[in-house]
């Protein structure tokens, strides 16, 4: 009767440790899933910020020629004949490697447009290429 009972309270024992381990295991998975929605937050938010960036280089560097919202209809615009990203011809059959390669390189050697590689990594003419100029609608101003 005594290993019995032995038998029985080391069982009980073992079962205890159980629960706890799985207790703790689920209190790990939602504290990891905390952190990652933490985390996934906070990089959603830094690339907002980012694209905003991105608006404001845009208003500084390209509306002269490319107009507030892209349209490309001011006098310098028409002058050097900017691309209307409006436009969705134009959208359809500009490739976005060739847009970022203008934007880092320039136009006609820096004549008709100049490059910012030296300003902005390729990962920001992407972004202005991708969330900016794909994204233009005729009458919409591009403001960060």
């Amino acid at each position: 009767m005594g290993w019995n009972n032995l038998f029985a309270a080391v069982k009980e024992r073992a079962w205890q440790k159980h629960e706890e381990a799985g207790k703790n295991w689920l209190a790990f998975i939602a504290f990891a899933f905390c952190i990652s929605f933490i985390f996934s937050v906070a990089y959603s938010h830094a690339q907002d910020g980012k694209t905003g960036d991105m608006k404001k280089f845009y208003q500084v560097n390209c509306v002269r020629c490319h107009g507030a919202d892209g349209s490309a209809i001011g006098v310098d615009g028409k002058k050097l004949k900017g691309e209307d990203f409006t436009d969705p011809r134009w959208q359809k059959n500009t490739d976005d490697e060739k847009m970022i390669k203008v934007i880092l390189n320039g136009k006609f050697f820096g004549l008709a447009m100049p490059g910012y590689k030296e300003i902005i990594t390729r990962e920001d003419a992407k972004r202005i290429v991708t969330e900016i100029i794909r994204k233009s609608e005729k009458g919409k101003i591009i403001a960060p």
